[in-house]
């Protein structure tokens, strides 16, 4: 079986997204709590948007990307040894 190179884009852009996330967790947070408290409520917003929140989302999007990523190589490589 082989999985073409290009499917590579969609899982380093998730390893991407959670490493920039992460990083940047305190901005993002403030920012998603200015956004939504006006549509969700403030109090929702300051509970559900949290510096703490945003790293575990990072951490998760990074995760599944690099998962996604090695699966990839990983069926190429075996392919290749066929």
């Amino acid at each position: 079986m082989h999985v073409p190179w290009p499917a590579l884009l969609l899982p380093l852009f998730l390893l991407f997204y959670g490493a920039v996330s992460f990083l940047t967790a305190e901005e993002g947070a403030r920012q998603s709590r200015a956004l939504n408290g006006r549509f969700l409520g403030r109090a929702w917003a300051e509970q559900m948007y949290t510096k703490r929140t945003m790293r575990i989302q990072g951490i998760i999007f990074a995760a599944l990307g690099l998962i996604g990523a090695l699966v990839i190589v990983v069926v190429n490589i075996i392919g290749a040894l066929r």
